[in-house]
């Protein structure tokens, strides 16, 4: 794409981190402070975030935008799917909050207002906001269930405590 400016690049007058900051938006950000941040035996697992490029840690993304689901219908409660999180040795969660707005907004996946509120609880209960400055918090904008302040704050990490908080 010519609006692209990927010579700038190529010819050496932005630097590589800078293109995929351009590129990538919060991803990239995110995953550089998984890589910067997270023990070097952290385990990530994706919420509405298929790709795992870049991450240095060992990740499970979420493929096919459905793991909030599987994890609903397969362990129904958030203390259940905190436990069975643990059990899996994961350490820590990537949410793309811009993902799941987006997932709300347009109804193409069946998540719904109480799918959106359990992860809340799951948040309130059991993770602590290690990256990302607005807590998850779900609103209505045009007449739809959303991630407030997702465009702004597209991804947030949490460690995954040991009990409920």
């Amino acid at each position: 794409m010519a609006s692209d400016n990927a010579l700038a690049y190529l010819a050496g007058f932005e630097s590589r981190e800078a293109y995929l900051t351009r590129h990538l938006d919060g991803y990239y950000a995110a995953i550089q402070f998984v890589n910067a941040n997270l023990p070097a035996n952290a385990r990530v697992y994706f919420l509405w975030e298929p790709r795992s490029y870049y991450a240095e840690r060992a990740v499970q993304p979420d493929a096919i935008l459905d793991a909030w689901a599987h994890l609903r219908w397969q362990y129904h409660d958030v203390d259940s799917i905190a436990a069975a999180l643990r059990e899996r040795g994961y350490t820590h969660l990537l949410l793309s909050r811009s993902g799941l707005d987006f997932m709300l907004q347009t109804g193409n996946d069946p998540i719904t207002l109480d799918d959106a509120r359990a992860l809340e609880a799951l948040a309130a209960r059991h993770l602590r906001q290690i990256y990302g400055k607005t807590p998850l918090e779900t609103v209505t904008r045009n007449d739809k269930p959303a991630v407030l302040g997702a465009a702004d704050a597209p991804y947030a990490i949490y460690e995954i405590t040991e009990q409920a908080q």
